[in-house]
């Protein structure tokens, strides 16, 4: 009878050992997949900033109904699309350990990126928010207030400097 627990305690042991070995590459695995996604969708983010340098400046973006007039749906699209990646940042880490559970404008790896970019289009955001997530325009607004450069509620970009 010793012998039968003796048993049974040691598969029980490796089943749960060899459960967490399973867990911890299937999640070290996954964690890997996101990043090559992420890293991919904003390397093509980039090309974009670089075919279109203008939709990079906050100055024009902040405006950008009016200093796009003649590119409208050409920022809008771009814009969007800047949005989507920053989304699917917040999807994969709105509840991350690596942000201390507080999204993905913390997070140690993504952090700066999310906000410069959510920033960079936040006037887009502001004027089109039935085109994103709920929960993803809520995060931002939470996160980051908006306000137009120049009116004397500028966020910086650079946490080093008081806005």
């Amino acid at each position: 009878m010793a012998d039968i627990m003796e048993l049974t305690k040691l598969a029980v042991s490796i089943m749960g050992g060899g459960g967490f070995v399973t867990w911890y590459w299937t999640h070290r695995n996954r964690r890997s997949e996101d990043y090559k996604s992420l890293d991919a969708a904003y390397r093509s983010l980039l090309d974009r900033y670089f075919d279109h340098p203008d939709f990079g400046d906050r100055a024009l973006t902040d405006d950008f109904a009016e200093k796009f007039k003649s590119d409208a749906m050409k920022y809008h699209y771009f814009a969007m699309s800047a949005h989507s990646v920053m989304e699917t940042l917040h999807d994969l880490y709105k509840d991350c350990e690596y942000a201390g559970g507080r999204g993905p404008a913390h997070h140690e790896e993504w952090g700066h990126v999310f906000r410069y970019h959510t920033r960079m289009h936040r006037g887009w955001l502001e004027a089109n928010t039935d085109a994103q997530e709920d929960g993803y325009v809520k995060y931002v607004r939470a996160m980051l207030p908006f306000a137009k450069r120049g009116a004397g509620l500028e966020v910086s970009n650079d946490k080093r400097k008081a806005a």
